[in-house]
């Protein structure tokens, strides 16, 4: 089914807040899990569903019951995970419509699944948050900051996969937000010790920064560049590594070649 089919369907279930099991059921049999990559085309359709219901309010409490729903219950690549999965993409979409109690609940559950073992739950807080960004700008940059003073590696991690979006990054105000957020967080790993670098939280972290910072610079040349020039200073090997898979990406490589091979050589190549 495409993606507009799937929301015709939902829509009809969603109008039934009576029967969130028929729905769980519909969400988990459609999952394609387990295998490798889950039916992301359904998620986005619920999220779509969710933002537009015109009973929105009485499926909340049923989306944070989901979320809650532990790893021991639904193990990663279960058909049971697409629940809490499907849920957090629907809260981003339901964020701007919420009365501001609502919106603090759900700005607590990205954070605290941000954190979560499974990889698919931490993708889908950058998912919901890329919704929240998409209709407000403004809300997205105020839990972001809101996260900045005592983010941990998985936190950080969430804010530069939510910002890497290109849809939000026509705003300046977002793109100047994720250039700094970039700085912050590349100068936070010189402080970081050799054991903390050999966790997986800094290597989830590390593998989001060597792709995003390139997404960021594509929206914002002149700025983003000279924040690659500032990171090419740094005589740091995990920074050096970040610097060198950004400049090695065609969204950079091809429209700025010179600007490239320039930060190329203030690295050593």
């Amino acid at each position: 089914m495409s993606r507009h089919e799937y929301v015709g369907a939902l829509e009809a279930m969603l109008a039934r807040p009576h029967d969130p099991a028929g729905l769980a059921d519909y969400l988990a049999s459609n999952s394609r899990l387990p295998g490798p990559r889950g039916n992301l085309e359904l998620a986005a359709a619920f999220a779509d569903a969710m933002g537009s219901c015109a009973v929105q309010s009485a499926w909340h409490h049923v989306l944070v019951v989901w979320v809650a729903i532990p790893a021991d219950a639904a193990p990663a690549n279960d058909p049971r995970e697409f629940l809490p999965f499907c849920a957090l993409f629907a809260l981003g979409a339901t964020f701007p419509a919420a009365d501001a109690s609502t919106r603090s609940e759900i700005a607590a559950l990205l954070r605290t699944t941000a954190g979560d073992p499974r990889w698919r739950m931490r993708e889908a807080v950058a998912m919901g948050m890329q919704r929240i960004g998409e209709a407000d700008r403004l809300a997205l940059r105020t839990l972001i900051e809101s996260w900045l003073g005592d983010a941990t590696l998985l936190e950080q991690r969430a804010i530069v996969a939510a910002l890497a979006h290109p849809p939000i990054l026509g705003d300046r105000p977002t793109v100047l937000l994720s250039l700094d957020m970039s700085r912050s967080f590349v100068s936070g790993i010189c402080s970081l010790t050799p054991e903390m670098r050999r966790t997986q939280e800094f290597r989830v972290l590390s593998k989001g920064l060597e792709y995003a910072v390139s997404v960021f610079v594509a929206a914002a040349p002149v700025e983003g560049f000279a924040l690659l020039r500032e990171f090419a200073s740094i005589d740091d090997r995990d920074v050096r590594r970040i610097v060198r898979s950004n400049l090695g990406k065609s969204r950079l490589s091809r429209p700025h070649p010179t600007q490239v091979a320039e930060i190329f050589r203030l690295i050593g190549g």
